[in-house]
């Protein structure tokens, strides 16, 4: 009797799996058939479900934003004041810290291929209006030099821990962030 497979599944999981060998070998370097002896399927099973290396790019970007980015809406929905949602962010982003540690090293190898369009979709994800609407609403504020100067401590803690191998600590970080927030809306309001 032939096997019955879930297409939407099967894809998920090559997607995820095309996501991690990404993050190990470089999305440039990388190649079908290095993918697919990577992830452990045929090249034709990998052009089966995704045209080319560009459009499994394209797929993982869509992933974030329909999976990490609603996972984070609602992780964070219980938020009541801009302390409690800065900390709900702070967990969520230490909880995912591998993923966007993956995330951190495609982006640089994307960013050094020079592929202008590559570049672009990732920025429209990662720097998206809607995105922006969500932190500033889970976050209380409508600053948005505070999302980006947020968005920047979170980026550079997962680079900083990503590359260094330096044992920088959430709980200090997350501390002193938030004493300098603090500090600035003391002054600034």
């Amino acid at each position: 009797m032939p096997k019955i497979v879930d297409h939407e599944e099967y894809r998920r999981e090559l997607l995820t799996k095309s996501f991690d060998a990404m993050a190990e070998k470089g999305y440039s370097a990388l190649t079908m058939r290095d993918l697919s002896k990577a992830i452990g399927v045929s090249t034709g099973t990998i052009y089966h479900y995704f045209e080319s290396k560009q459009a499994i790019f394209e797929a993982l970007l869509d992933h974030f934003l329909n999976s990490k980015a609603t996972n984070f809406v609602e992780f964070a929905a219980q938020s009541k004041n801009f302390e409690q949602g800065l900390d709900l962010l702070l967990d969520w982003m230490q909880e995912n810290e591998e993923y966007f540690m993956k995330w951190t090293l495609i982006q640089i190898d994307v960013y050094r291929s020079g592929d202008e369009v590559l570049l672009t979709k990732m920025r429209d994800t990662f720097c998206s209006p809607a995105l922006l609407e969500i932190f500033k609403q889970r976050l209380f504020i409508d600053d948005e030099s505070i999302c980006d100067f947020i968005g920047v401590f979170m980026s550079g803690m997962v680079m900083e821990r990503a590359l260094s191998g330096r044992d920088l600590r959430w709980s200090q970080q997350r501390t002193l962030l938030k004493t300098m927030l603090q500090l600035y809306f003391k002054k600034h309001k």
